[in-house]
């Protein structure tokens, strides 16, 4: 099966020349490490998964999950060090056949959240992994709705589709973020900017998740004001970050709560507010909540995701010339998200 992973030359060639750390971990406990991964962790070609750092990170990716930008201390036969490390299943023809890991060194930048450590083969690198991960995708997600659509009065089909469709999208949003986390890591995300109107984008992310949300008694109120709300920006990333703040609360609020979706003018800005009456965010949490770490997500990590959708989000508010902030009086007291971003000089 270690074979069946690395047959592709062009695979191949970027393990063994990617400048960063790249392990791979299969599923009967043993890892092939890169060159650069073995004088990064001072190990062997291959080794024990129990012998890389944070192994537990190996089998969370073999068993489909993705972990982006989680930091490790490292002290083997060297110089301690803090690593930081990516994990996603790698898969074959449907099946998992290994854990893709890619390891950086962070401790020569002191902050970790500014770590930029990679050339430009580690990105080429993980596009051609997210390209792997997309690929089938397409073709599932097309089936899916034209099944919905050949038989929208059968129940039971209806159901399969609307399940297939949403696990689906959320395969792509997990390796859309682990991209975007990689882009972001090394200064390479670029925005699309033009005028736009924020009570479109609230518009049609919020009708997107009543879609999802029919089945369950968990309303999303919208409150948008009679004027526009005149922002210039990159419409895709701006509502990214509206459909992570719903999403999230969404994810965090019980049947029986509520949603609710604003957006109004506030002196020089436009702000956005998503708020739910869920479980709320413990005081501690909130100072690290947009931190890249899967540890620190409001729980994301537990609940489907890489746990970093949050910080993505920050980031690209802040690239916006805005800001992203939380609120919450703690545990079952709900949370209250802010999307401040500057106001076009007409609006």
């Amino acid at each position: 099966m270690r074979d069946m992973a690395l047959e592709a030359p062009a695979l191949l060639a970027l393990f063994e020349q990617a400048a960063a750390g790249i392990v791979l971990g299969f599923p009967d406990g043993h890892a092939a490490l890169n060159p650069a991964a073995r004088q990064l962790l001072g190990l062997a070609s291959e080794a024990p998964v129990s012998a890389l750092p944070r192994p537990a990170l190996v089998n969370e990716a073999l068993r489909g999950a993705a972990v982006t930008g989680v930091l490790a201390e490292w002290n083997h036969g060297g110089p301690s060090r803090t690593l930081l490390l990516s994990w996603a299943p790698l898969r074959e023809s449907g099946r998992i056949v290994a854990a893709l890991g890619v390891m950086q060194d962070a401790s020569s930048c002191g902050d970790a959240d500014a770590v930029r450590p990679t050339p430009r083969l580690s990105d080429e690198f993980y596009a051609l992994i997210a390209h792997q991960l997309r690929t089938p995708l397409t073709p599932i997600l097309g089936w899916a709705r034209m099944l919905m659509q050949q038989r929208p009065d059968d129940p039971v089909l209806r159901r399969a589709a609307e399940v297939i469709e949403r696990n689906v999208r959320i395969e792509v949003r997990l390796v859309d973020d682990m991209l975007d986390v990689t882009r972001i890591q090394r200064g390479t995300l670029e925005l699309i900017t033009r005028p736009l109107d924020v009570r479109d984008i609230c518009r049609a992310v919020v009708a997107d998740q009543r879609r999802w949300l029919e089945a369950r008694p968990l309303p999303v109120d919208l409150n948008l004001p009679d004027r526009p709300l005149g922002v210039n920006g990159d419409p895709a990333r701006i509502e990214q970050i509206v459909t992570s703040l719903i999403a999230n609360a969404v994810r965090f609020t019980p049947d029986g709560g509520r949603v609710t979706v604003s957006a109004e003018h506030e002196g020089a800005d436009v702000v956005c507010i998503v708020s739910d009456t869920g479980e709320g965010i413990e005081p501690a949490l909130l100072p690290r909540l947009f931190d890249f770490s899967l540890e620190l997500q409001h729980g994301a990590g537990h609940r489907g995701g890489l746990g970093v959708s949050l910080a993505i989000a920050r980031y690209l508010a802040e690239r916006h010339g805005g800001s992203l902030t939380a609120a919450s009086d703690g545990r079952g007291c709900g949370a209250r998200f802010t999307l401040r971003l500057p106001a076009t000089e007409d609006a």
